[in-house]
């Protein structure tokens, strides 16, 4: 998955951040979304790249390209299991000098 971070704006509340220089290794994340609720209407997704090998439908996330520009999620329905979210922090990086503070 190729995210483009440059159009992300996450807001932890205590530190909202420019995440351009954050890369995960979404290889070790798992989030439970069956209580996530995300406004389709509004998500892009560039589906020329997206494999998908329909013998099977698994989707090869690893080269999806999401325009995260045009995601809307609503986050006043969504829930994330954290308990099952695992990051490796080892990948990941925050540029804290273009972060935003309150």
């Amino acid at each position: 998955m190729v995210i483009d971070y440059a159009t992300v704006a996450v807001d932890y509340a205590i530190l909202p951040a420019d995440y351009t220089t954050v890369a995960v290794d979404y290889d070790t994340v798992a989030v439970v979304y069956t209580t996530m609720v995300v406004d389709y209407a509004t998500v892009a997704v560039d589906y020329a790249t997206v494999p998908v090998d329909y013998a099977t439908m698994v989707v090869d996330y690893a080269t999806m390209v999401v325009d995260y520009a045009t995601v809307v999620v609503d986050y006043a329905t969504m829930v994330v299991d954290y308990a099952t979210v695992v990051v490796d922090y080892a990948t990941v990086a925050v540029d804290y000098a273009s972060a935003i503070r309150c």
